[in-house]
């Protein structure tokens, strides 16, 4: 991977919303951003705030059982939020349609990518969260091959 965009010291919940929402503000459809960190890192908290930034009226919750969920925003972009936590590999993907959902009309947001490695050779912007202590987070963005030049600043 590249150096790093920018990191971001997130204090709180709230913050991380917050940072959420402003990316998905800055969308424009077509973006694949992949989410990683451990259990209770805040990447619902994240996916809230991106969903909120498409304009997602409905809490986005994580789709972790069901693999798959998808969301309107009133922007006319679909977020399409994957949990890959429970594949067993990229063979998976074939049923779940992972690739109907690579639009221009879409955001794809995808949690756990590390499950299927070599799938994400290109992508939009890849952000880690880590647990500093209970509330604060750091969040680190690294650009992609499919990097938006609207998305690279945070």
């Amino acid at each position: 991977m590249t150096s790093p965009l920018w990191q971001f010291l997130s204090p709180s919940e709230d913050a991380t919303v917050d940072l959420g929402r402003r990316i998905g503000a800055a969308c424009r459809g077509g973006e694949v951003i992949l989410l990683d960190g451990p259990l209770g890192a805040g990447k619902t908290c994240f996916a809230g705030g991106l969903a909120a930034g498409l304009g997602i009226d409905e809490p986005a919750v994580s789709p972790t059982f069901v693999i798959l969920r998808s969301y309107r925003g009133d922007r006319g972009l679909t977020l399409h939020h994957f949990d890959f936590y429970r594949l067993g590999g990229e063979g998976d993907l074939d049923t779940i349609g992972f690739e109907d959902c690579l639009t221009d009309d879409a955001v794809v947001l995808i949690e756990w990518p590390e499950r299927c490695p070599s799938l994400f050779e290109q992508f939009t912007l890849a952000l880690k969260l880590e647990v500093i202590d209970e509330a604060s987070r750091r969040i680190t963005a690294w650009p992609g091959l499919l990097a938006h030049e609207h998305l690279v600043e945070k």
